[in-house]
Order: C-alpha cells, then structure tokens, then sequence
C-alpha cells in the first residue's frame, strides 16, 4: 500500500531527528537561495546540496529526489537546522536584552528577526 503525503514527511522527519549533525549551512546565493550541504549516512564521502529558494521550495540532489520522492531525511534535517539556529539567535538576542519578548514575537511571525537584530546591533 502506498504511503500517504504526511507518513512520508512524517517518516523523513523520524530520520533526520538523530542526523541534524550531518547538516552545515553554506550560506546564500545572490539569487536568494539557501544552500545546506548535508553529510550522507551511509558514506563520509558522499554529500547532497538542500536549497531552499525565495519562493520557499526545498530540493535535495539525493538519489530519493532524484527518483521523485519529495520528502527526504536531507530535507527534514536541514528545515530542523535552520529553525533550530533561528531559535538560538533568538534566544542570545533576548539574553542580551537587544529584543523584547513581544518585539521578536512580532518579528518571528512577520519573518523578520535578522532584520531587527541587524538593526539593533
């Protein structure tokens, strides 16, 4: 039987919760995408490039992106990093009294925080 949309991402996010270590951000494009490069679990020599672009769409060059799957482990561990470092910068803004609680809040939701910490700084 096949799988439904959310067992796969579901599944992918199973197996990407004990790899997020795997994950290193390598920064923007001048186009404005996101490249994550993301380590294999099966070989030290092989690793996959996870962008994300402006209009929010991830892709993985992985051999399961490659065959169709849209929801692989590569994707779910690099979506983890990126809210988990998020989460920090969040976390040391606050503790350093550059934003309040309602301000990055605010900034959160509007997908603004490096804005007001840039500004702020």
């Amino acid at each position: 039987m096949a799988k439904t949309a959310d067992e796969m991402i579901r599944g992918a996010f199973l197996r990407a919760r004990d790899r997020v270590a795997l994950v290193h951000t390598a920064g923007t494009t001048p186009g404005g995408y996101e490249v994550f490069v993301v380590g294999s679990s099966e070989s030290v020599d092989v690793a996959y490039r996870v962008t994300v672009g402006p209009d929010g769409v991830w892709r993985c060059t992985c051999p399961a992106a490659d065959n169709g799957r849209d929801h692989c482990w590569h994707r779910a561990a690099s979506f983890a990093r990126k809210m988990n470092d998020r989460a920090r910068a969040e976390h040391l803004a606050r503790a350093a009294g550059l934003i309040g609680p309602a301000r990055a809040e605010l900034a959160r939701a509007s997908g603004q925080l490096g804005a007001v910490l840039a500004e702020t700084a």
